[in-house]
């Protein structure tokens, strides 16, 4: 198995990172709650309403986990759609030099 590195990062309007900011201690927590999730962190730019997340994960399908997870999927993916300006995904995969 492949550990992988999600990123994702965000840009909220004024009314949006109110919302956000809301949820991200429950995000965070959600997404720590399995063995599968090695790290999750949020950096954040509160002058600008930036977010950026980062997590490890053990492999392909901790990734779909997360992604099929309730809370991911019936509070935050709908509310980036209202709440964010600006987003991206990436996902990579880490392998021995």
């Amino acid at each position: 198995m492949t550990p992988r590195l999600v990123v994702a990062e965000f840009r909220c309007s004024q009314d949006g990172d109110a919302e956000l900011r809301k949820h991200l201690d429950r995000t965070l927590q959600e997404a720590r709650a399995g063995a599968a999730c090695l790290q999750a962190t949020v950096w954040e730019r509160p002058s600008e309403r930036r977010y950026l997340f980062t997590t490890m994960w053990s492999d392909r399908d901790a990734v779909q986990r997360w992604v099929e997870n309730e809370f991911h999927r019936t509070i935050l993916m709908p509310g980036f759609r209202r709440w964010c300006t600006e987003g991206s995904f990436s996902e990579f995969m880490l392998e021995t030099d």
